[in-house]
């Protein structure tokens, strides 16, 4: 049996499916890419092994044959780098008038079961009869609109394009966002028939016998079964006020466990969180030059890449290695993808010379590739850095999942709900004095002591007091008393990954780093 993480044929395990997506990256459009060979290189140097949204249409391309012969010269050029590569592609949630002149192959009514018909499709069929205004999507283009799976036209376009992809060499396909397209799916019935089709087709014709498949959310389950084999999400985020253009990560929802289409069983199904885009702004213009309403917009105004993008070097690398640490300490079932090439949409960088710079890219700035920003050193770094077994050990005594309480020596029960409430918690995600933000809540261990691993994006002094059941009724401070000054953790480097511990049985704080020195101060 091979020992190589990325060899599998037919099911992959889960250990594989961890392997890719430990390496994935965000390389929209890349068969488009006008440095391919420098894009290459780059991903080489990296380690990258899973190419997210490689080849996609949002508005379908002048010529759909021509799409995919490009898609499939691309997958070659990749494999001919290496072949583990998964090179994923994407099917989205918006259609528009010009799908009408893309013909239907007959191959598509006969895998649905149903009467070949030749024609071509047809755009109108695609969307709900009583649709609303609310479906048209306006900021994306004149006629674009969230097509309905109900309708059975809808279906064969998804399976057209996923079938040419898988044909064109892709193992993956992202499926956008099925709570839009799918919302009138009673029971996601027609959604997973669609996935059986797709499926099947990719058992005898998948370069590996499979295809994985994902979507934007956080688990569709039925009897038991996930319809994906991994899901995606944006980041979710609040503005650092203290850092200028500053964000601090928000871990919002956990992805549902069940039996994962190759077989095996998890309470939490892996995920990747990427830096999503829709536009570039997320403000209207007149807005843009308003720094105080920039500072209550999501992303200070911007998309997630296009904030990301704007930052000047240390701002990104510095934002790399925060998320990766971050969400591998927040959730185990996590992995962040890495953006290497992205549309900034309508809000460009400028280059040295004041052009417009229209995607970001991680390459460095070479002849090769000479709009590069330059992070490339900074992932191959990331990605060196060892899985840390104190963090392991941590993930496996799974403290997310429900313990009992018990009765300790001294006859009192342990608390429920324990929380750390103050300036600590805007390091967090949270708001400094809510006494029972989820994001500072610290977790059972079943032996009346709770804790929680965290990563503080930048050095500071973080001061804090441990609250019980979510209230100010009863907490702790130093020394165990109430009436005593606040704990305070001060970290001296970026980007500090801490075990906060509160033992009740002595009502003690400890904040230690991964090499067990105490980071409180009095």
């Amino acid at each position: 049996m091979s020992t190589d993480p990325y060899q599998f044929h037919g099911p992959p395990s889960e250990a594989c499916l961890r392997a890719y997506l430990a390496r994935a990256v965000t390389y929209a459009r890349g068969f488009a890419s006008h440095t391919l060979p420098d894009d290459l290189r780059m991903i080489a140097k990296v380690g990258a092994r899973f190419l997210g949204r490689s080849a996609l249409i949002w508005s379908p391309d002048p010529d759909d044959n021509e799409h995919f012969r490009k898609a499939a010269a691309f997958v070659a050029q990749v494999h001919a780098v290496d072949p583990s590569i998964i090179c994923q592609a994407a099917v989205f949630e918006a259609v528009y008038p010009e799908v009408d002149a893309i013909g239907i192959p007959e191959w598509v009514f006969t895998a649905l079961g149903e009467p070949v018909e030749r024609r071509r499709f047809r755009y109108l069929d695609m969307v709900r009869p009583s649709a609303g205004d609310g479906e048209h999507w306006r900021q994306f283009g004149e006629g674009c609109r969230v097509p309905d799976l109900t309708q059975a036209e809808t279906r064969r376009w998804f399976y057209y394009r996923c079938r040419c992809y898988i044909e064109a060499g892709f193992e993956a396909i992202h499926l956008g966002q099925p709570h839009l397209y799918a919302a009138t799916d009673d029971g996601y019935a027609l959604l997973d028939q669609l996935i059986r089709h797709v499926r099947d087709y990719a058992a005898v014709a998948a370069r590996r016998g499979w295809v994985f498949l994902d979507a934007h959310t956080h688990g569709i389950v039925r009897g038991g079964r996930l319809l994906f084999d991994f899901h995606s999400r944006p980041i979710s985020a609040t503005n650092d006020l203290a850092h200028p253009e500053g964000i601090i990560l928000q871990h919002r929802g956990t992805s549902r466990g069940g039996i994962a289409p190759a077989g095996w069983t998890t309470a939490s199904l892996p995920f990747l969180l990427e830096l999503d885009n829709w536009g570039g702004w997320s403000m209207p213009a007149e807005k843009r030059y308003d720094l105080v309403a920039r500072s209550q917009a999501m992303r200070w105004g911007w998309d997630d890449i296009a904030w990301f993008a704007h930052q000047p070097a240390t701002v990104r690398q510095h934002f790399l290695k925060y998320a990766h640490r971050w969400l591998r300490s927040a959730d185990s079932a996590g992995y962040f993808q890495i953006p290497i090439r992205r549309l900034l949409g309508e809000a460009p960088v400028s280059d040295s010379t004041g052009a417009p710079v229209w995607h970001y890219q991680a390459n460095r700035p070479s002849p090769a590739c000479p709009q590069g920003f330059g992070d490339e050193d900074a992932i191959a770094a990331l990605w060196s850095e060892p899985e840390s077994a104190w963090l392991a050990d941590y993930h496996a005594t799974n403290l997310r999942s429900h313990r009992a309480h018990p009765t300790l020596a001294n006859g009192i029960d342990a608390p429920e709900l324990v929380y750390l409430v103050g300036p600590i918690q805007t390091a967090l995600g949270g708001i400094a004095g809510e006494a029972m933000s989820h994001y500072s809540r610290l977790f059972s261990r079943g032996d009346g002591t709770f804790e929680r691993v965290v990563v503080i994006p930048h050095g500071g002094e973080y001061p804090f007091t441990v609250s019980l059941d979510g209230t100010m009724t009863e907490y702790y401070r130093r020394g165990g008393l109430p009436t005593n000054p606040v704990w305070r953790l001060v970290t001296t480097e970026a980007n500090q990954t801490v075990l906060l511990r509160f033992d009740y049985r002595n009502r003690q704080v400890q904040a230690l780093d991964q090499a067990g020195r105490s980071l409180l101060v009095k």
